[in-house]
């Protein structure tokens, strides 16, 4: 009997490997880092995730980021290495970081090769799980403070909450159109970035006791987005970041002249206002009178009160509020939350529209970190990632987590849709 004839099937896809569906998001994190660290000696020109097989005791590259030109460019000749044949990997899974600051360091750990001057080696962990190692690899010899270390120790956190995602097949990161972006922004040519001070380091800082605040903006937002602390007069302090939201009637000169009329009338209004959603809905109805009509600028602001008692530490009581795409962080040891604010920004609501007051209490070493930025920052997986940047810190690294340091964590992080953000915390 002949067999009727029918259309073949397609071949159903093949699974996709550990290093196709961790690499894109890796290698957007990895270019960060490298980039980042270190920035005053102009940073890291290589990095790289290695996972551990059991099963053949060795570490296999998995993802890689290298700067163009330079002495590490391209891919090491050598992607998988014995665990008896690497020493400093060994060391690394152990629970330690190497630190080389010199090639002559580089070799008493038998790494020989001739462009590789200076480097981080540290694990890639959880609580439960060694997963690997993260290597960042300088062409020359580099001065590697305690701050870059522990920065780094953040980014292989992230790394490791990434391959624990992975290997329980909760997402397929290379399918998702945030890993295709971050992998396309990760191939992209290398900008020349003129300022080397604001890229780790905040910018203010401000003391309330028994509160402190620090204020951050990405490099990259340029005159963009700003974000700032100060006291008040009574005893408060207010605390504001702030980003221009493009649409198609702006241009870059009108977004950066209205970023910078909203900083200065909220450091005027802000004494006046009795709360963060007063000071909001003030700010949009003068945007909305003014010149700059029309422009769309999302914020995020905190009004800290008067505390009860300073000098016996009663205090960290007060309000804030949001407009446009932001992220609140609250930051403690034990856990770590995250809101999304996604209302209308400032200067594309009506009139008469009136923001609430969200009321905030910090614990003894709690941290609230706010942030501004664009429309991607309000998707789930930005703002879990936002999260993770902080899930990923010690119980140690919790303890000694100034206002300072949460922004440097969150500037070393990868995550380019924060353009600005501030961070209060009570001591």
């Amino acid at each position: 009997m002949t067999e009727p004839l029918t259309s073949p099937r397609a071949a159903a896809p093949a699974p996709l490997s550990m290093a196709e569906r961790v690499g894109p998001i890796a290698h957007a994190v990895l270019r960060g880092a490298a980039k980042g660290l270190c920035y005053d000696q102009g940073g890291f020109q290589a990095a790289e995730l290695w996972l551990l097989d059991d099963a053949s005791r060795s570490v296999t590259l998995t993802a890689r980021w290298s700067s163009k030109g330079s002495l590490l460019a391209g891919r090491p000749a050598v992607t998988r290495r014995q665990l008896a044949d690497a020493a400093a990997e060994v060391a690394a899974l152990a629970g330690g970081a190497v630190v080389l600051e010199s090639p002559r360091e580089a070799i008493a750990w038998d790494l020989n090769s001739p462009a590789l001057g200076a480097a981080i080696c540290l694990p890639v962990s959880s609580d439960a799980t060694i997963h690997g190692v993260l290597w960042l690899l300088a062409d020359g010899p580099k001065t590697i403070p305690d701050e870059a270390v522990e920065l780094a120790e953040v980014v292989a956190g992230r790394l490791a909450l990434e391959v624990e995602r992975v290997a329980e097949g909760g997402s397929r990161i290379a399918d998702s159109a945030p890993a295709k972006a971050a992998a396309e922004q990760a191939t992209a040519p290398e900008e020349v970035v003129a300022e080397t001070s604001n890229a780790t380091r905040a910018e203010q800082s401000a003391v309330v006791a028994p509160v402190e605040a620090a204020a951050w903006t990405a490099p990259q937002a340029g005159d963009l987005a700003a974000a700032a602390c100060w006291e008040l007069p009574g005893g408060r302090l207010a605390a504001i970041a702030t980003a221009a939201i493009d649409s198609p009637d702006s241009t870059q000169a009108s977004q950066g002249a209205a970023v910078e009329w909203l900083m200065a009338e909220a450091k005027e209004l802000a004494p006046k206002a009795a709360d963060a959603g007063l000071l909001l809905t003030l700010l949009n109805r003068r945007l909305l009178e003014s010149p700059l009509a029309g422009e769309g600028i999302a914020v995020t602001v905190a009004i800290l009160d008067a505390p009860e008692d300073a000098d016996a530490g009663i205090g960290g009581a007060g309000t804030w509020a949001f407009a446009g795409p932001t992220v609140s962080i609250a930051v403690r040891a034990s856990s770590t939350s995250t809101h999304v604010g996604d209302l209308i920004p400032l200067g594309w609501s009506e009139h008469e529209a009136g923001y609430a007051s969200r009321p905030f209490e910090l614990a003894v070493n709690e941290r609230l970190v706010l942030t501004a930025g664009d429309p991607r920052l309000t998707s789930p997986l930005a703002e879990r990632r936002l999260g993770d940047v902080y899930r990923a810190a010690t119980a140690d690294a919790h303890r000694a987590m100034t206002p300072e340091s949460c922004l440097r964590r969150l500037a070393v992080s990868g995550s380019e849709d924060v353009l600005a953000a501030v961070a209060l915390r009570r001591v």
